[in-house]
């Protein structure tokens, strides 16, 4: 597995963060070459995909002890390393939502949104498009599963209702008026299932994703520059 060799490599990695711990007191030297080494890694992550579960379990294994590591230094307050920053956390927060259907790492995925709430405190929105991407990517990623079983039960029900009207088109044909009602009733239905609490509680998702897409939308044209990512973003949840 050439993907899992960079990871060997690092002490770092190999013993869950310890290293991390004297982060503060390391040199300003020696935080670089570790970040240097974390930014590899992900790199490199970016464009595998895990296989196996010994791989997922790896990949979750290496983001955690790349927290550890930063929550051991002052790295993430360096106004200097802000692409970087941006890079990493986004990453990790990938890396949590390995499968959104079902939820992600949540100690992981909050881990994220902490780190892009500490960003957005020390720059001022109007300069972080970025940071306000990743949000809503955070709030987007947390709907996915709510939204795939919202997905699995109307495939249900539309099943249902299609292999229902099959069977009574053998036994008799359906007048119009009968159209009408069953047309009716699936509206009914469909009412009652968007008041549902499936439905709320991805609203309640979706809309601060949304929100934090179109600022970033606006922070970028306002600095001067196009963020292709929340503008795609935007456009899907529009």
């Amino acid at each position: 597995m050439s993907n899992q060799q960079p990871l060997q490599q690092s002490a770092l990695l190999r013993n869950g963060g310890e290293d991390g711990e004297s982060g503060n007191e390391a040199s300003s030297a020696q935080e670089d070459r570790t970040i240097a080494e974390i930014l590899s890694v992900l790199r490199n992550l970016r464009i595998t995909i895990p296989t196996t579960q010994t791989e997922l379990h790896s990949r979750l294994s290496t983001a955690r002890n790349i927290i550890a590591f930063l929550n051991g230094s002052s790295w993430l307050a360096r106004p200097d390393r802000y692409d970087d920053q941006i890079f990493i956390i986004a990453e990790l927060q990938n890396i949590s939502y390995h499968d959104t259907d079902f939820g992600g790492a949540q100690d992981i995925a909050q881990w994220c949104v902490r780190s892009y709430l500490e960003l957005l405190a020390q720059n001022r929105a109007d300069e972080a498009p970025e940071v306000l991407t990743g949000l809503g990517h955070a709030w987007l990623l947390r709907a996915q599963r709510i939204l795939a079983r919202i997905h699995r039960q109307e495939g249900s029900s539309s099943s249902g209702a299609s292999s229902g009207q099959r069977s009574a088109g053998r036994a008799y044909s359906i007048t119009s008026s009968e159209d009408a009602r069953e047309a009716a009733r699936q509206n009914i239905e469909a009412d009652a299932r968007a008041g549902g609490p499936d439905y709320v509680e991805a609203r309640g998702m979706l809309l601060p994703a949304t929100e934090h897409f179109q600022r970033a939308v606006a922070a970028a044209e306002r600095a001067g520059r196009s963020s292709g990512d929340c503008l795609a973003s935007v456009s899907l949840l529009a």
